[in-house]
């Protein structure tokens, strides 16, 4: 899983790499997941002020400061009121009371929002309040997977016509499939039945062996390549399905696996993994 920011700065892709059933590496562009953070309320908040407070909070975080491009019209981009309980000091009994949900353009400005709310801001009342944040340390891939209910080695669904498949010039990866999808649209489903398979993924493994010198640590500058041996595993299967050994002049035959001579280091490192 990777989060990107769109280009423009107006919000954030996740994107899911994955297989397909039948063994298509697959990368999934899901789009309109917004983050957000909760904060506590300003003792003088009333309901019909909230597009205010939006407002004042657009206005009162300058987007240079979180390193946005001037073309990012608002930097909250959703403010809703909303209703729980916080854990700090929580005991038995104690009620439920109204908090922000604040949506942000990205992630990665949610620290400082954070701090800038706790050392105090005016958006309601004759002066400035210092607001507690929860769950402003979380980190956005997690937070995507919770609330979509999407685990690790998940599968996911993409129902037709809802989404949208990249042709090969509009690919940004090297998957054999690549689309995108609001995240409204994705169908997580829960790892039971025959969902609770593991996708048949291929995994590559790699070794690297260097002319070394005794008891130095090899260093790119002395010590050059003369062998990168590599082999590939479906996922599922006891045995890997391709073995590779890619060496610097000869070498002697090895059962099992295909011997790529190189004629030096620089073809070795072109031809390999590399």
């Amino acid at each position: 899983m990777q989060a990107l920011a769109e280009k423009d700065n107006s919000g954030v892709t996740v994107r899911l790499f994955g297989s397909t059933n039948d063994g298509f590496s697959s990368c999934v562009h899901i789009t309109e997941y917004r983050p957000y953070f909760y904060s506590t309320i300003p003792s003088a908040f009333r309901p019909e002020l909230k597009d205010s407070v939006q407002h004042k909070l657009n206005d009162s975080f300058a987007r240079s400061t979180y390193g946005l491009t001037a073309d990012v019209e608002h930097v909250v981009t959703g403010l809703e009121v909303v209703t729980g309980s916080s854990l700090y000091g929580y005991k038995e009994g104690d009620g439920t009371q109204n908090f922000f949900k604040i949506y942000v353009v990205s992630p990665r400005i949610i620290t400082g929002f954070r701090q800038a709310l706790s050392r105090g801001v005016l958006l309601c009342g004759v002066q400035p309040e210092g607001l507690k944040c929860h769950e402003a340390n979380i980190d956005f891939e997690v937070r995507f997977m919770v609330d979509t209910n999407l685990v690790g080695c998940g599968w996911v669904e993409l129902p037709p016509k809802k989404y949208r498949v990249y042709n090969e010039k509009a690919k940004t990866t090297l998957c054999q499939i690549e689309v995108s999808i609001n995240v409204e649209d994705l169908i997580v489903h829960s790892p039971e039945g025959e969902w609770g398979k593991v996708a048949p993924l291929r995994t590559l493994s790699f070794d690297i062996e260097c002319a070394g010198r005794p008891g130095i640590f090899p260093e790119a500058s002395e010590d050059p390549v003369i062998q990168i041996a590599n082999m590939v595993k479906l996922e599922g299967t006891a045995e890997p399905f391709i073995r590779n050994c890619f060496v610097v002049g000869t070498c002697a035959h090895v059962v099992g696996s295909n011997i790529i001579e190189c004629k030096d280091e620089k073809e070795l490192l072109t031809v390999s993994i590399f």
